[in-house]
């Protein structure tokens, strides 16, 4: 049941990233196309005709709804209401805003696809200062637990306390925790990982 709930989300992230990825070299290409006086629809099928991953693929769905008679801005914002991108839904709401005002819409992607490549390099430089903090964590946990554990089973073999040694559930109890926790971190290293574009 909690694979049922927290898998599709995964999934949902994981394409999200896969944009994100992407987002901002399809801009540009969207740009250039418009700038060298293709037209907006003819740009789209550009970019999902490039190998954009995830992301042509969902620029291809728009255009079909284009091309079965759809508003252009009613397709755009059905690609909006279905990624969880943040850099796309935000170029999605300036390019239909541009649309509307008639504002020079290569110019305002270019903007965008540089304002996304900002974003992803300050992402980068956090998770550079939050990857200090977690290295510290993680060998703690991978290095020095290990030997603490170690030496306190060798310690409660020692005559003096009896010989009885630890109990093995709790032994083995510690060593699942501690590998628990590596595997914890690492997800947590994966989950927060910036998109490098």
């Amino acid at each position: 049941g909690v694979g049922a709930v927290v898998y599709p989300a995964l999934r949902a992230d994981s394409r999200s990233r896969t944009i994100d990825r992407e987002l901002p070299f399809a801009l540009r290409q969207l740009a250039t196309q418009i700038r060298s006086g293709v037209s907006f629809q003819r740009a789209l099928l550009s970019v999902a005709q490039a190998n954009y991953g995830e992301l042509s693929k969902e620029v291809g769905i728009t255009l079909g709804d284009m091309e079965r008679g759809r508003p252009s801005d009613e397709a755009l914002m059905d690609l909006h209401d279905r990624t969880r991108s943040h850099g796309l839904r935000q170029a999605i709401m300036q390019i239909i805003r541009t649309l509307k005002t008639g504002g020079g819409l290569s110019e305002i992607i270019s903007g965008i696809a540089d304002d996304v490549s900002f974003e992803t390099r300050m992402k980068v430089r956090d998770f550079t200062e939050q990857l200090n903090l977690i290295n510290v964590v993680f060998i703690m946990i991978a290095v020095v637990a290990p030997v603490v554990l170690t030496i306190f089973v060798s310690v409660m073999q020692l005559p003096l306390l009896g010989g009885g040694g630890a109990n093995d559930f709790a032994i083995l109890a510690g060593f699942v925790g501690i590998t628990g926790g590596m595997l914890g971190i690492i997800l947590f290293i994966k989950k927060i990982e910036p998109i490098s574009s």
